[in-house]
């Protein structure tokens, strides 16, 4: 069984801590729930990566948060899970495409 480990890209820090701000705004609940379904995302991903659908020849994959118009972005290589993006879906997935598969 592999354990793997995950990077996150700071594009997506950034996209998770501009929503988390976002909702805080409008409610301190919401902000903290939606970044609960981000940690959950991460740790659903870290247990089995490759059960959501690749998105790009590139191997990116994409898993839909639940609750919240938000999808994350990820590619695997060998051990090393790095989340490219966690965009809303009225965004283009503008970060995953320009980042780098973990190395």
């Amino acid at each position: 069984m592999i354990v793997y480990t995950v990077q996150i890209a700071p594009p997506a820090e950034r996209e998770v801590a501009e929503a988390v701000d976002w909702y805080r705004s409008k409610s301190p609940i919401a902000a903290d729930t939606f970044r609960a379904i981000v940690f959950d995302a991460v740790e659903m991903i870290l247990h089995s990566p490759l059960s959501w659908p690749k998105v790009s020849d590139r191997g990116v994959r994409k898993l839909v948060l639940p609750r919240y118009p938000y999808s994350m972005f990820y590619s695997v290589a060998g051990d090393i899970v790095m989340i490219l993006a966690v965009t809303h879906h009225r965004r283009g997935p503008r970060n995953w495409a320009k980042a780098q598969r973990p190395r």
